[in-house]
């Protein structure tokens, strides 16, 4: 028998078993109860430090708080002593970022973000918030807003397109089902729109994101729009034909409609940089955690801010700046309420405004534009808590709230950076230590490496040689990662573009051994075991697909042609 075909015979099996297990989709443990002794609470319920404080943390909650002379520690619990020399605050909330690598995640927690919302969002955006939520992912809290609603459909774009009031509304009715929110993009019409608000508000679900031309800002206030994300967006609607002299009529309007900003300043500034100076930014040290093919795609014309804009050109970013410095200063002022938001994203976000990184600069620009360190956190923590309340509530620290917190080596109401000086994170009652931060960040470049060595051996060696060196590997440590999910699933794919079928179903084959609770893969597998003739073994693929992830409308609908077929 070829060495290929005891190969696959080898790896069906091991995927066999290894799928049964993900279906059962366990749990990971529970965190166990920890104190944090001896900790400078800042709480961010008032702008104030309670010295000398016992934090006690059970199932995912905080459930004492109180001075250290008074909260008794119980047995056994692990204990974090801060000396008196460590604050506690409630963990960071970056509201607008975009994501399609799922790896991205260990670069907010790194950061201290501890909640994400996702402002594009696909099935697959779905079904890794209820893994997270139920335990068998680990990551920040992560909240969507529905897939880009719009009017004008950008070449290649998966927007939902709505062009009437009926189409509107049925968007809404599908999407409000499943999404915690609904994200509006500029293109819709002043009659899609009407239709997307009226049906929104009768099914209570919110609309957030651009200011839609049409309706322009006024339109979008009458209809009740819950928040306005990125300050830039005032520029093409409100402030098109007029200067700063508008900003008080503006805020009094925003502020009476009841409509959150998410300023994004960083976003706009990050633009006007990599235009005048791409390697610049290039140059950032961080940029090693970050995937270097998009790093590579940020420096060329793929990168759609330098195929658009020459170094001229970046003048008209940097010079708006102050504008928005200002209303951004004058709307928290005026009574708006403001959520901490970046756009970050490697495939699908503003390049070079990198993954939990930014947020941190976000919170420095809203110090900039004249809010206090308090006032600039609070857009980070008890504002989103209060935007998208929760069960346990979040982002203060309080009896009863959820643990999320960072351990931070300085004052951060004295200084916001010291927000970013960690000595560990707790998401949802799981610690982290500033050890396990570090190792988890570098474990992305290593990746990275480990990842262009396999795709260069499988390339001169074979599918089928590196997936047998894999499960030797796997086999010995199951922990071991050689590739990311998507990058395997993107080789599949260019296999069978190549009409290498079984090449590709090997490759796919691997990557359900290598993420064997990820329902995309199995999906992918069904696709070429399908183009390869074998529907029986497709049919169980994507019935999997469809069990594990129940928004994979596509595998339940191929279920169904499959079934029928038989």
């Amino acid at each position: 028998m070829p060495l290929a075909h005891v190969v696959r015979r080898l790896l069906a099996c091991l995927i066999a078993a290894l799928a049964l297990a993900a279906a059962a989709s366990p749990q990971m443990a529970p965190p166990a109860p920890l104190a944090f002794a001896h900790v400078n609470v800042v709480p961010m319920d008032s702008e104030r430090v309670l010295a000398d404080q016992v934090v006690l943390v059970a199932d995912g909650r905080i459930t004492a708080l109180g001075p250290a002379a008074e909260v008794k520690v119980p047995a056994g619990t692990q204990t974090i002593d801060g000396h008196n020399q460590l604050w506690l605050m409630p963990g960071l909330v970056d509201s607008h970022m975009h994501i399609l690598d799922p790896d991205e995640l260990t670069l907010y927690v790194a950061n201290g973000i501890t909640t994400v919302r996702n402002m594009s969002g696909e099935p697959f955006d779905l079904y890794w918030r209820r893994e997270i939520a139920e335990g068998r992912m680990f990551g920040p809290t992560f909240l969507t807003t529905s897939p880009t609603i719009d009017g004008v459909p950008p070449e290649g774009s998966n927007r939902v397109i709505v062009t009437t009031r009926e189409e509107a509304e049925r968007a809404v009715e599908t999407l409000a089902v499943d999404y915690d929110l609904l994200k509006v993009y500029g293109g819709l019409s002043v009659e899609a729109y009407g239709g997307l608000a009226d049906a929104a508000r009768r099914l209570h679900v919110r609309l957030v994101g651009h200011i839609p031309r049409a309706p322009g800002l006024e339109g979008a206030l009458a209809a009740g729009q819950a928040s306005i994300d990125h300050a830039e967006e005032f520029l093409y609607t409100a402030f098109k034909n007029a200067g700063s002299e508008k900003i008080p009529e503006v805020v009094t309007a925003v502020h009476d409609a009841g409509t959150w900003v998410t300023p994004t300043l960083i976003t706009f500034d990050t633009i006007g940089k990599q235009i005048g100076d791409a390697a610049g930014l290039a140059a950032r040290p961080e940029l090693r955690f970050v995937d270097p093919a998009a790093r590579r795609r940020w420096m060329t014309k793929q990168n759609r801010y330098l195929s658009d804009f020459g170094p001229e050109d970046a003048p008209r970013f940097t010079e708006k700046m102050p504008f928005l410095r200002l209303l951004t200063r004058k709307l928290h002022e005026g009574g708006v309420p403001l959520l901490a938001g970046t756009d970050a994203g490697v495939a699908f976000g503003v390049p070079f405004v990198l993954p939990g990184f930014s947020l941190h600069e976000e919170l420095a620009e809203l110090v900039a534009c004249g809010l206090s360190p308090y006032e600039a956190l609070r857009t980070a923590t008890v504002n989103p808590g209060r935007f998208i309340p929760s069960d346990p509530p979040a982002g203060l620290i309080a009896v009863g709230a959820r643990a999320d917190l960072l351990l931070v080596r300085g004052n951060p109401l004295e200084d916001v950076a010291h927000a970013a000086e960690l000595d560990g994170v707790m998401v949802r009652g799981r610690w982290l230590p500033k050890a396990e931060l570090s190792a988890m960040l570098e474990s992305l470049p290593k990746l990275y490496a480990d990842e262009a060595t396999f795709l260069a051996r499988a390339n001169s060696d074979g599918i089928a040689q590196v997936a047998r060196d894999f499960a030797a590997a796997r086999a010995k440590e199951p922990a071991v990662r050689w590739f990311r999910e998507g990058t395997l699933n993107n080789l599949g794919y260019d296999l069978l573009d190549q009409g290498r079928t079984k090449d590709a179903i090997a490759a796919f084959e691997l990557n359900v051994l290598a993420y064997p609770g990820s329902a995309d893969a199995h999906d992918s597998l069904g696709e070429a075991q399908r183009k390869a003739g074998d529907r029986k073994a497709a049919l169980e693929s994507y019935e999997l697909a469809a069990r594990m992830n129940p928004w994979n409308t596509n595998a339940a609908a191929v279920v169904e042609e499959l079934r029928a077929e038989r």
